[in-house]
Parts: structure tokens; sequence; C-alpha cells
């Protein structure tokens, strides 16, 4: 796993099998993770006739990928949600320092 990446697993399990959708919620905005976006990886395995299994993975973590990241389950029996919150602490390195000169 590359150390710059977040996982996210999430397992559910029902009758019908549940559909698994991940959702991101950044500054009160949500959105549904699609696979074909660069900064994310999805994997869904189902296992039997009710279970359904899943991991998020977060590519190349930056503080612009921090977020609520959550886990939404549904069949038509029932919805449910488990959510996660992804916080980066990036380091600053000042690069030009600027000066101040006062004439009096």
């Amino acid at each position: 796993m590359d150390p710059n990446s977040a996982v996210f697993n999430c397992v559910a399990e029902g009758l019908p099998r549940p559909v698994l959708t991940w959702i991101v919620i950044q500054d009160s905005m949500m959105m549904e993770i699609s696979s074909n976006l660069t900064d994310f990886d999805i994997v869904i395995a189902e296992a039997g006739d009710r279970q359904v299994t899943s991991s998020l993975t977060v590519n190349s973590v930056r503080p612009a990928l921090a977020a609520t990241y959550t886990c939404l389950v549904s069949n038509v029996v029932r919805n449910n949600t488990a959510s996660a919150s992804l916080v980066v602490h990036s380091k600053f390195k000042i690069t030009k320092q600027r000066t101040s000169i006062i004439i009096i």
C-alpha cells in the first residue's frame, strides 16, 4: 500500500443483498465517488447472496482531500450509513523570507 494513501472499508449484509455506494462530504457539499475519479480506487466484492464488502482508497492524500467519507448501504428493506473523517496534517516550508525595511 502507498504510504500516502488512506483506505476505508465497509461490510454490509442483508436480504436482498444491499447495494453499496461511497459518498464524500466536504464543505457541506455531498458527491458520489466513482472509480473513474483519479483520486480514488473502489473495490467491491460480493460474498454469497447476502454480503457485500468494499474498500475505498484515497490516493495521494493531501489537504484538499480532507473530508468525511460515507459508505451508504441500501436495499428495498432498509438504508444505512457509516462515516469516517480523513484529517490531513501537512508540513509547510518557507521558501522565501520577506524582509521589511523601515526608514525613519
